[in-house]
């Protein structure tokens, strides 16, 4: 069996306090670079990456695209409005429970 890589983003943090970068394009371009890493380090065949603000991911799907070897499935969904006194633990349990209701490659 197979374990896929699950990357979990939020690219838009919405007001989020505590982050140490609050820029959008500045949060784009790490989890893209980050994505990039492991995509050609050849550590994982499949990975799953899920971003929760309903950001546009066209960047990320061309660039998976790029490494045909590894199967990549990505998933936006838009779980970023709760209460920001909850946290960010609260928002990754979110993305973690989409991502098992909604990941082919989890599943």
């Amino acid at each position: 069996m197979i374990s896929p890589l699950v990357m979990t983003a939020t690219i838009d943090p919405r007001g989020m306090t505590g982050l140490s970068v609050n820029d959008i394009a500045e949060r784009a371009e790490q989890y893209r670079s980050t994505l990039d890493y492991y995509l050609g380090s050849g550590i994982f065949r499949q990975v799953v990456f899920v971003e929760n603000s309903g950001y546009d991911l066209s960047q990320f799907r061309a660039l998976a695209s790029a490494y045909p070897f590894v199967t990549v499935e990505i998933i936006s969904c838009d779980l970023n409005d709760y209460p920001r006194h909850l946290g960010k633990s609260y928002g990754e349990m979110l993305i973690l429970d989409h991502v098992v209701e909604h990941s082919a490659l989890v599943k």
